[in-house]
């Protein structure tokens, strides 16, 4: 299967503009920490975590809905990368059990989804993932 490089080109430059707020925010927290401030050199160490989490979640994520082939192993359940995802933003996801008990390669495709329909709702809002069956 051949993909045109212009979208790998634009993936790859979605993955790295999610990424780099995280990882400028630890730069950012290393360099408070500089600071002799007690209180400063706390919210530098909150900062920090925070930014870190955020990006590991989100490589957490980008790995099992870029790169899981069938047969693969997954760490996290798909379900809980998207939760982890959108925590902290005002987008809720109900991703139900009849979802869950889909096969991994579907699940991997709710998870793109459930990406892309995220974005489609920068003030907020309830994704609900359903699967449908047809013939």
């Amino acid at each position: 299967m051949q993909i045109d490089a212009r979208i790998v080109e634009l993936l790859t430059a979605r993955l790295c503009h999610d990424l780099i707020g995280p990882v400028s925010a630890v730069g950012n927290g290393v360099e408070l920490m500089q600071d002799e401030d007690p209180e400063f050199v706390r919210d530098a160490v909150a900062l920090i975590g925070d930014s870190a989490r955020r990006a590991l979640r989100r490589l957490q994520f980008y790995r099992f809905a870029y790169g899981f082939r069938p047969g693969g192993i997954v760490a996290t359940a798909p379900h809980v990368l998207v939760g982890e995802l959108l925590e902290g933003t005002p987008v809720d996801c109900d991703y139900p059990e009849p979802v869950r008990s889909q096969p991994l390669e579907w699940q991997k495709l709710a998870c793109n989804l459930a990406g892309i329909a995220a974005e489609a709702l920068p003030r907020g809002g309830r994704l609900r993932l359903v699967p449908q069956t047809r013939g």
